[in-house]
């Protein structure tokens, strides 16, 4: 196989309906459009996450993928006879149109198993496979003994051209450490972003440490991502300093499960039942010096976070709680924030912040900032897409 020029690339998002996940996918598909100019790139997946993409692709000049809709992405749950129906048709597509590599843009353990028959039966076609996290994938975040002993043996002996593409090196680390039994499938590439251009009209905010000193939560708010701990620190410190020194923004989604921060605590968020556009988070975002990630490291060791890419996106410095995905982006991009150790520390890194604002190292830290825009780029990824990296 000639890996400049592939025949062809077929992504399938058979898991996420609606709008999840469509910006990280547009990311891979235009990583995967820089990495090979010239090959035919198509994405299967449900009508409205086309839609979704399409919308993204479209505002960074990529309009020559195709789109169409798939039946394996239905919301509805497939009998087997159906699924196997269909995955025999993607099978016999693939021959035909002489594809050369399947991205299975999510998986859970069921497709997974059918990305292993895919590979299988399509010796001589790359069949990678992204997963978003490990723990629950790999089996082994709960059950017993029987369940341990059946994952291992699910994920036994597969394919060699079956790659497990993880976004992140610590993932990697974490995966390669707890699951020898995936260790030969195993590969890592950094998580690739849109970053939005359209909401910065091309030029990032001029920040500059100037009160109120603002503080911004991305992203759903949920115990794992530490929205206790910025609820209860915003209460502390706004309560004492008053919003013309320090203001503490959310800005993310309301789910049901995740409704977002009580009035009390003096997060400033949309009002319930309310969804901040993408447009409006831009224009808050450009007012936010710092960006608070009171994280859940063990929660994080086995995935990403995609709420981590806004502040990247909007070249925000970050506050973050120690643990392995931050301290492998800092190892990687710089001095972009500070890593702190627990909610006290959080607590006195902004207090100092008021007393006496760093000036010098806050240009410093955009600058990092800048470079990691384009380190983290679609094109500058576009080779570990092509081969991605192999943990040790």
């Amino acid at each position: 196989m000639n890996e400049a020029t592939p025949q062809g690339l077929l992504f399938c998002e058979l898991e996420i309906p609606r709008k999840g996940h469509a910006e990280v996918n547009a990311s891979l598909v235009r990583t995967a459009r820089s990495a090979y100019p010239e090959a035919p790139i198509r994405l299967l997946a449900e009508r409205r996450h086309l839609e979704a993409v399409d919308r993204r692709l479209r505002t960074y000049g990529v309009e020559d993928v195709a789109l169409e809709e798939s039946p394996l992405a239905s919301d509805a749950r497939l009998t087997l006879p159906r699924e196997i129906r269909l995955f025999g048709a993607l099978l016999r597509r693939a021959r035909r149109e002489g594809t050369r590599r399947i991205v299975f843009l999510s998986c859970s353990r069921r497709r997974v198993g059918w990305a292993k028959v895919v590979a299988r039966r399509l010796p001589d076609v790359e069949v990678m496979v992204v997963l978003h996290e490990t723990d629950f994938t790999f089996g082994l975040a709960s059950g017993g003994p029987v369940e341990r002993l059946f994952h291992r043996l699910y994920y036994r002996a597969l394919p060699p051209n079956l790659t497990l593409l993880v976004l992140g090196p610590w993932i990697a680390a974490h995966a390669h450490e707890r699951y020898p039994f995936v260790r030969g499938s195993l590969a890592w590439m950094w998580h690739p972003y849109d970053y939005p251009l359209e909401i910065l009209d091309g030029e990032p905010p001029r920040r500059s440490l100037v009160e109120p000193l603002v503080l911004a939560y991305f992203g759903v708010a949920k115990p794992m991502k530490g929205a206790d701990d910025f609820a209860a620190l915003a209460e502390r410190l706004a309560g004492e300093y008053g919003p013309e020194r320090l203001r503490c923004l959310h800005l993310g989604r309301r789910v049901p499960r995740a409704p977002g921060f009580p009035e009390a605590s003096g997060v400033e968020s949309a009002p319930p039942g309310e969804e901040l556009s993408r447009e409006r988070i831009g224009e808050l975002a450009a007012g936010v010096h710092y960006a608070v990630y009171p994280y859940d490291a063990d929660a994080y060791s086995g995935r990403s976070s995609g709420a981590l890419h806004d502040a990247l996106a909007y070249r925000i410095p970050l506050l973050a709680y120690r643990g392995p995905m931050f301290e492998s982006y800092f190892a990687e991009l710089g001095d972009i924030g500070d890593l702190v150790d627990s909610p006290a520390d959080l607590e006195r890194i902004v207090r100092g912040l008021l007393a006496a604002p760093p000036h010098d190292r806050y240009r410093r830290q955009l600058a990092a900032l800048e470079r990691a825009a384009e380190r983290l780029s679609c094109a500058a990824l576009a080779e570990q897409f092509r081969r991605p990296t192999r943990p040790e």
